[in-house]
C-alpha cells in the first residue's frame, strides 16, 4: 500500500494562530492546523508536535514491516 502524503520533514510553525498551531512542510506549506477548541496550550502544542512527526513515524513503521516480513513476521513456532 502506498500512502501519498506531503513529503517530510514537517515542523510546527512558531507563530501561534488564533485557530491553533500550524504544521508546515519544508517549503512552508500548511499541512495541518491544530484546533484551539477546548484544549490547553500545552496539549495543542503536543498535538502539533505529534502531527509534525508523522512522516518519520510512517518511515519507522515501514522499516518495522520490512523487518518483520524478512524475519518471518516474528513467529517463533
Amino acid at each position: 500500500m502506498t500512502i501519498g502524503h506531503t513529503p517530510g520533514p514537517w515542523h510546527v510553525d512558531t507563530t501561534p494562530l488564533e485557530i491553533g498551531r500550524c504544521v508546515r512542510d519544508a517549503e512552508g506549506w500548511s499541512v495541518a492546523v491544530t484546533s484551539n477548541d477546548s484544549r490547553t496550550y500545552s496539549e495543542r502544542n503536543a498535538n502539533a508536535r505529534l502531527i509534525a512527526l508523522a512522516p518519520e513515524l510512517v518511515a519507522a513503521l515501514r522499516q518495522c514491516a520490512e523487518h518483520l516480513a524478512a524475519t518471518g513476521g516474528g513467529n517463533d513456532e
